[in-house]
């Protein structure tokens, strides 16, 4: 996935998702993630279809910079899929980067 950017003055719900087939196995999936200006209401990167119930990770309070968001995942389906949401009452910029997947 290649670096993405989440913004709008108004409130808005915003997402941006990718599916990938994998061998069965565990995985690593890495994203570095940067919240500014408004807090969002919610703010998270989204682990699902992996086979086991969704993961949630919030993302970084606003203002504190670059985050490294990790988690390690355990695909039972072959697939999973890799996404991050962002509900904001307006003026939340949202950046996402360098979101990796590796077998651990």
């Amino acid at each position: 996935m290649t670096s993405q950017y989440f913004y709008s003055g108004s409130a808005y719900q915003q997402s941006i998702h990718q599916g990938i087939y994998v061998p069965n196995g565990t995985y690593t999936v890495q994203a570095w993630v940067k919240v500014s200006n408004t807090a969002p209401e919610i703010g998270r990167m989204e682990i699902t279809g992996y086979g086991g119930d969704s993961i949630y990770v919030d993302m970084p309070d606003t203002g504190s910079g670059w985050e490294l968001d990790d988690v390690e995942v355990n695909v039972t389906t072959g697939y999973l899929e890799i996404g991050f949401y962002c509900s904001s009452p307006g003026g939340t910029t949202v950046h996402i980067d360098e979101v990796s997947l590796a077998r651990s």
